[in-house]
């Protein structure tokens, strides 16, 4: 890092809320990157390794500000449905960490932030894929937070309820 500050990735940077942590994060004086979706799309694995292809991450932290949700009831839920939900909410996210993670261990160091929702611990219906891959997301955050921990790695969740965004 040229600049001398440390770099935090933030997943899904142009949404309502990825925008707002960019914002506080930068005034906070690290330097920010956040990949478009068209540069890092959490559906596809090759698009992930492609990103991480061509280059070598450095990070100090990682937050994973993305979410999909499409409302709708089960009886009209696809498996497609609850694929592209889990790929983007929690099976991205774990892709990109691999990418991340072995240069965080060597550093003895790092944080990892994902914004669930409160549908992590409560559900709804109507939102069957959401909350499924947000239990399924604080199941990671828990495990990485306890496998990493010695690693001087933290991981943690924030679970916001409702907030004032287009999702």
């Amino acid at each position: 890092m040229a600049s001398g500050k440390k770099t935090v990735l933030v997943l899904r940077g142009g949404g309502d809320i990825g925008r707002a942590v960019c914002a506080r994060l930068k005034a906070d004086g690290y330097s920010v990157e956040a990949p478009a979706s068209s540069l890092l799309d959490l559906t596809d694995t090759n698009s992930i390794n492609a990103y991480f292809g061509r280059k070598r991450p450095v990070y100090a932290g990682v937050v994973h500000c993305a979410g999909y949700n499409s409302p709708k009831p089960c009886a009209e839920t696809s498996a497609e449905d609850i694929g592209r939900t889990l790929a983007v909410n929690t099976l991205g996210f774990f892709e990109v960490l691999r990418k991340v993670l072995p240069q965080m261990r060597r550093s003895g160091r790092g944080s990892i932030v994902a914004v669930s929702s409160l549908y992590g611990t409560f559900a709804r219906p109507g939102r069957l894929p959401y909350v499924m891959s947000k239990h399924a997301l604080n199941g990671l955050v828990k495990t990485l937070a306890l496998e990493l921990g010695p690693d001087g790695i933290s991981v943690n969740a924030v679970s916001p309820g409702f907030v004032d965004t287009k999702m």
